[in-house]
């Protein structure tokens, strides 16, 4: 039984490590699409905005999205690694007589 429960907590290390590394990727990625589109598009502010006739260079809401989700990435791989190293550990002092049942 606690070879099952040991491989468990790898897989489940290793699916958290992968989820962090596509968050960060897509957030990194989802943050300079952002930029591009924005510079591409050249949109200006309306008169009765807070910011007339100023060009719009950031979409607040939609960075700040993407920071989030680099963040979120960041604490699943960290928490997949912390896991991992606490499932290998776990697994290594139990020797092998007991990782065998």
């Amino acid at each position: 039984m606690n070879r099952y429960l040991s491989l468990g907590g790898v897989v489940a290390s290793v699916i958290l490590i992968a989820f962090g590394i596509t968050s960060i990727v897509v957030g990194i990625d989802g943050r300079g699409r952002v930029q591009y589109d924005l510079a591409r598009e050249k949109i200006v502010g309306t008169p009765d905005s807070e910011i007339p006739n100023q060009l719009v260079d950031t979409a607040y809401f939609a960075e700040s999205v993407s920071t989030f989700v680099i963040v979120m990435g960041v604490a699943m791989l960290l928490t997949g690694i912390g896991f991992l190293v606490l499932t290998l550990t776990t697994r290594r002092r139990e020797g092998p007589a007991d990782a065998a049942s």
